[in-house]
């Protein structure tokens, strides 16, 4: 090893450079892939948990298959649970690339959640390589920051929720794409021919970027800086990439706009889709603070995780909390920093716009996301952060190591490359800890409910989840084990009502307990506070025609509410209906009973359910024959 090789000039800091070959370079890229997949092999056998329902399970245009994409391309995303009127939740989102692919998976292989798992890993794997190549572009072959930043970005814990649950495979999907437009946009610029393919790639993977998650706008001063960091003399001369992704920018959202409106929330008095509804200004800011610190600190320390951090895990503060404080302190420094030192070409600089462009968007201090925080949120983000580490490790690596070789710098200098790779450990071993939690939602509601006992929404989620599996165990005659759940799911939304009353869902599920339990008096009473808050809750007008029908035994009550989400909300579902009928049957109107069990046997003519109904009401009008000839009909369905 020559001294000319290992010589500095005087006064001025050289980065770590070493020959990384090509075969100790497939290596790695081979390691990265392989670590990827390894780290989340355990949520392969996952079930559905969290959003997958919205997305997927319930969603009416993804269970259409193939069939159902342009539905998927020319509406909100959330219209195939929802519904067109949107009724729980407000403003547009339009990211039709994700459920785009649901649909195609559903289309060949059906409710089945392992390929959804499998692809997840296997995109955010070949992410990961993207992510090392672009680093590699911006600081060379030689230079240790795209090993050490891709190999940080990916055994960091806080992607856990995106990479473990399916949903959020728009998240995997914006950050690729992005990858892909500044990865292509270089091999433009550093191929001497300057081929057309390379462009049109990019502007293409930008577009669809957009398509799948709004928030790949924020990455507009993204390229100019990384170009002018990385490749120009001048900033000047990166400022027509701007305004070229700029114009893709703008097509995306007259596309939107047209389709399902702008980006952000429509103004909402309740509290757990506008988090600072009820606050003033300052307090809002000052939580914010708060947030923007947890955000900061679960970069470093990735502790406790929860999938809700809604109203009141999250309390209201104001300027006297050390912690908003600290938190605009941190965030107003990184700001003046970036935005001072970015013209210097500084990379710290632009690590920082990496990791605050994307967060601003998501923050709600412009516009209302309706959460106020959530860790698939620094998804995008932390690979500022996950940049900014490499960067200044290997800026500290060469004032006492060597750097010819592969690795050697590590070598020269233990103590730091010990700490390196205890972080890589604890992480990894953090996010293999983690993924069990989201094998579904019963595990994990269940584990995260200790890290946020305070949130409402989350009460809410495993109480909503215990119910379900109290009637999957009653149905299978299991009642001693249906019964736990139930009381352990009545005990939930009594703590969730607790801290917040005002949560119709709350309000209605306890309606729906206590209807189980035949307790009338509570039933009555929850349904009452749920129609106070909700006077247009359809769902707590069914719940109504069957405790005012079969508790109170108070069937013109019962058929006012029913026939009031038929008739007057245009609720024509077949469980209403049928609901509708019963209550017919039991006032011994059979004529009205006759002619709705008609009409639901008309939509499916092979359901025994509603043979045996019309059967039934013979029964009850004396025509035993009758009756006789639908219960034959229904038992051949069967």
């Amino acid at each position: 090893m020559s001294q000319q090789n290992t010589k500095r000039k005087k006064g001025k800091k050289s980065s770590v450079q070493f020959n990384s070959n090509g075969k100790a370079r497939k290596y790695f890229l081979f390691f990265l892939f392989g670590l990827s997949c390894l780290l989340y092999a355990n949520t392969i056998g996952h079930q559905w948990a969290f959003d997958d329902s919205i997305v997927i399970i319930d969603n009416d245009f993804t269970k259409m298959g193939i069939k159902g994409i342009p539905d998927l391309v020319t509406r909100d995303f959330f219209e195939g649970i929802y519904g067109k009127d949107q009724s729980e939740l407000t403003g547009g989102r339009y990211r039709p690339l994700s459920l785009m692919m649901f649909a195609v998976e559903y289309q060949f292989f059906g409710l089945n959640p392992m390929p959804g798992h499998l692809i997840n890993i296997l995109m955010h794997a070949l992410m990961i390589l993207l992510l090392f190549l672009c680093l590699e572009q911006w600081f060379g072959k030689k230079s240790l920051v795209p090993y050490i930043s891709s190999l940080l970005f990916l055994v960091m814990p806080v992607h856990t929720e995106v990479v473990a649950n399916i949903k959020s495979r728009d998240e995997i999907l914006c950050l690729f794409l992005l990858l892909s437009t500044l990865y292509y946009l270089f091999k433009y610029l550093d191929d001497k021919d300057k081929p057309t393919k390379y462009l049109v790639i990019s502007f293409v993977s930008y577009f669809l970027a957009l398509l799948a998650k709004e928030s790949a706008i924020t990455y507009l001063p993204v390229f100019p800086f990384a170009v002018y960091i990385f490749r120009s003399n001048k900033f000047s001369s990166s400022v027509k990439w701007f305004l070229t992704y700029f114009g893709i920018a703008i097509v995306y959202v007259a596309i939107r706009a047209a389709l399902v409106g702008m980006i952000g929330e429509a103004d909402s008095s309740d509290i757990m889709e506008n988090p600072f509804v009820n606050s003033s200004f300052v307090e809002k800011m000052a939580t914010i603070g708060v947030i923007l610190l947890k955000y900061f600190t679960l970069n470093f320390f990735p502790h406790p995780f929860t999938a809700d951090y809604s109203f009141n895990h999250i309390p209201f503060v104001d300027f006297s909390s050390p912690k908003a404080l600290l938190g605009w302190a941190i965030y107003l420094f990184l700001g003046f920093y970036a935005a001072i030192r970015i013209w210097k070409k500084d990379v710290v600089a632009f690590g920082f716009l990496l990791y605050l462009a994307p967060l601003f968007l998501i923050s709600n201090i412009v516009f209302n996301i309706g959460a106020p925080m959530g860790e698939r949120f620094l998804f995008i983000p932390s690979l500022g952060f996950a940049l900014v580490v490499g960067y200044l490790l290997q800026k500290l690596l060469p004032e006492i190591g060597t750097n010819q070789n592969f690795l050697e710098p590590l070598k020269g200098q233990m103590v730091v490359s010990s700490l390196l790779l205890v972080l890589f450990v604890a992480y990894g071993i953090k996010t293999v800890w983690r993924n069990p939690d989201w094998y579904d939602n019963l595990t994990l509601f269940s584990k995260d409910i200790n890290a946020a006992p305070n949130s409402s929404k989350l009460r809410y989620y495993l109480a909503n989840t215990q119910y379900t599996e109290y009637t999957i165990l009653k149905d299978e005659g299991k009642q001693d084990q249906a019964m736990v759940m139930l009381e352990n799911s009545k005990l939930n939304l009594i703590e969730g009502h607790k801290i917040n009353p005002k949560f119709h869902h709350v309000t209605y599920k306890l309606g729906q307990v206590y209807t189980q339990l035949n307790d009338a008096q509570n039933a009555k009473l929850y349904l009452d506070k749920t129609l106070a808050l909700e006077p247009n809750h359809i769902k707590s007008h069914w719940l109504a025609g069957e405790i005012y029908g079969r508790l109170y035994q108070n069937y013109d009550l019962a058929l006012q509410y029913l026939e009031k989400a038929r008739y007057e909300f245009k609720d024509n579902s077949p469980d209403l209906i049928q609901k509708l009928g019963n209550v017919y049957a039991l006032k011994g109107d059979h004529q009205k009973a006759m002619k709705v069990f008609t009409e639901l046997l008309e939509t499916d003519p092979r359901n025994p359910q509603y043979y045996f109904n019309i059967g039934l009401t013979y029964q009850g009008m004396g025509n035993t024959a009758k009756a006789e000839e639908y219960f034959q009909k229904g038992n051949s369905f069967k």
